[in-house]
């Protein structure tokens, strides 16, 4: 699993450079998140909305991530707000 084996520094570096497959391993993560935690209330297409703006979200709050908890988790936090 690409998104497991992933370090929070190799987050930031490949976000942080614009690189396509960390966008897009990053926004599969928080579509998986969200449909388990909205999807029966919500439905596909509003997972798969809410996952691209809260791919969006987190990428552009990348530089307030302190490192106080996995990147993941803040990232998660992030798409559930």
């Amino acid at each position: 699993n690409v998104v497991a084996e992933r370090s929070d520094g190799d987050w930031m570096r490949d976000l942080s450079a614009g690189s396509e497959a960390a966008v897009a391993e990053l926004r599969e993560f928080l579509r998986r998140g969200l449909a388990r935690s909205v999807g029966a209330r919500a439905g596909l297409d509003a997972v798969e909305d809410f996952a691209q703006e809260a791919t969006v979200k987190v990428l552009s709050s990348l530089e307030s991530f302190r490192s106080e908890s996995r990147f993941l988790t803040w990232a998660m936090a992030v798409a559930v707000r």
